[in-house]
């Protein structure tokens, strides 16, 4: 009898099946008889049963959490050491108690509590809620790569007959990290329609790299929609769009988490016969407001400026990168796609260099978005009141909007179609910035004096 199977797989939640079951129901277990009733199949369970039971004795409870501690030790073989090698002693009144396991392992699954890289272990917080899954990778079939960003890849693949995402991390000394965070962030807000749903967790078992099981985006990223369909993208959907992105980035502020690496390849598009959705995805760099800059990673335009002259990330910082997504959804343009994505571009970004707002934008919106990205974090808006002047805006205010649009398409004057060749080396992929911000720190205002012509108050 594997009784890791019985407590961990069918019940999930250590509190409710020890409070539950009594030391009777134990007794009254069809498998009492463990040595006669044990099958050839059963014998890899041998060893999560409890000395006294394979002596004769019946169950009890203290026998169920004996065989806790194997099916931990087996899965994790690091943390929580102690407490597992307190669940098998071999005197059953001194094993943890399931208040105990309760408070260390709080509504997990065993193999989400920990994740070993290299030589450091990583503890999961424990507050994930059960509802996060634990996929078994022979689930998971026709697994392909479909792209590949610069944290990791991400393959499309069937799940319980349905296509789903699997986000593998690129191997490198933050790779559990940014699994972690990720992780955590989607469990936060797992009730979110407006962020990519996380249905749970899976192990590759050759390479031993964990994986995200995610909601596949059947209309690609926030981009590829623009690119393909923008002549017919009224802006009373752009509003629809903007108001979706601000929902999902709002409830990730809602929770003090910031996104740090917002841009529009990070935003999904799902679409239906009935409707379609946008949502904020790819969450590795996500962090608690307050947690300061180890690395710098991200897309340059997007990027508020004090990131690269010394300030932490914050939700100001998000705020600047929806001012750049609100202008791309204007004109189906990445922004800065015409330059290289180098010093110079940052230089001009911190001089306060930003794109074109375009004759068809509602002042409504111009205004918004040039709050938005004004050089001043403490200037900004916040996600709370972007989200409701989105949801306050009228109709009416767009139907101008509207027909300059359709105008200035028709003269070819507005469309990714008619934008500048993009430039070799504008990169729109996240990658390390960190050599970039350390020089601008260093940098003295006069050392940047011969190019920054306007000096704005950043806390350098």
């Amino acid at each position: 009898m594997d009784l890791s199977k019985y407590w961990i797989i069918k019940n999930n939640n250590g509190k409710r099946i020890f409070d539950k079951l009594k030391d009777e129901d134990y007794a009254n277990a069809k498998q009492l008889n463990i040595k006669s009733s044990l099958s050839e199949n059963d014998k890899y369970g041998w060893h999560f049963i409890t000395p006294e039971v394979l002596r004769g004795k019946p169950y009890t409870k203290a026998a169920g959490i004996y065989s806790f501690g194997p099916k931990q030790y087996e899965d994790l073989k690091v943390e929580y050491l102690k407490l597992m090698k307190r669940c098998w002693d071999p005197d059953p009144s001194k094993t943890t108690t399931a208040e105990e396991l309760y408070e260390n392992f709080d509504g997990w699954h065993d193999k989400l509590l920990i994740i070993t890289n290299n030589v450091n272990s990583i503890s999961i917080d424990k507050r994930i809620p059960s509802t996060t899954e634990w996929i078994p990778f022979p689930q998971i079939i026709n697994l392909e790569e479909i792209a590949e960003g610069g944290f990791g890849i991400v393959y499309q693949a069937i799940w319980r007959n349905k296509k789903v995402a699997v986000k593998k991390f690129a191997r490198s000394e933050n790779s559990n990290t940014y699994f972690l965070n990720e992780l955590r962030t989607h469990c936060k807000c797992c009730d979110c329609g407006c962020i990519n749903k996380c249905y749970g967790i899976t192990k590759d078992p050759i390479t031993e790299e964990y994986m995200l099981v995610l909601q596949f985006a059947d209309g690609g990223n926030l981009h590829e929609y623009l690119k393909n369909n923008f002549s017919n993208i009224t802006w009373k959907e752009k509003l629809n769009i903007l108001h979706q992105i601000s929902m999902g980035l709002r409830n990730i502020h809602k929770i003090d988490f910031t996104h740090r690496d917002l841009h529009s390849g990070n935003i999904l598009h799902f679409e239906s016969n009935l409707y379609k959705s946008f949502q904020v995805a790819d969450l590795g760099l996500a962090q608690p407001e307050n947690i300061s800059n180890d690395e710098i990673n991200g897309v340059i335009p997007y990027m508020a400026p004090e990131i690269f002259i010394g300030s932490k990330f914050s939700k100001a910082s998000d705020v600047y990168s929806m001012g750049m997504i609100m202008w791309e959804i204007t004109t189906g343009c990445k922004p800065f796609s015409n330059v290289e994505h180098d010093y110079k571009l940052i230089y001009e970004i911190i001089d306060g260099k930003r794109p074109k707002i375009t004759e068809d934008t509602p002042e409504c919106i111009a205004d918004l978005m040039i709050r938005c990205w004004d050089s001043d974090p403490g200037k900004r808006p916040s996600m709370d009141e972007i989200h409701k002047l989105l949801s306050d805006m009228k109709n009416e205010e767009f139907i101008g909007a509207d027909q300059k649009r359709l105008e200035l398409i028709g003269l070819k004057k507005l469309g990714p179609e008619y934008n500048e060749k993009p430039h070799s080396k504008a990169i729109y992929t996240s990658r390390s910035l960190s050599s970039y911000s350390d020089k601008f720190i260093s940098l003295t205002k006069q050392d940047r004096q011969g190019y920054i012509t306007r000096e704005y108050e950043f806390d350098i």
